[in-house]
């Protein structure tokens, strides 16, 4: 999942009582554009779901140590 999703962040800011709300960003890192921020709830939404697929196949940190004995 990792290798189809490639390198991105999901930034999510508090909400404040004071400012606007802010909306969850994704942020990708590319080598050609360099960073680009999505705002759009769909365009976020499929970075949700890779990070929840990584979350589902990755190893704890106990299981990390010891995969390599």
């Amino acid at each position: 999942m990792g290798l189809q999703v490639g390198s991105f962040s999901l930034l999510e800011f508090p909400r404040s009582p004071d400012r606007l709300p802010v909306r969850t960003s994704g942020g990708v890192r590319g080598r050609y554009t360099g960073a680009i921020y999505l705002e759009r709830e769909t365009e976020v939404r499929q970075y949700r779901q890779g990070l929840a697929g990584i979350n589902r196949v990755a190893l704890n940190e106990a299981e990390s140590r010891n995969l390599n004995g």
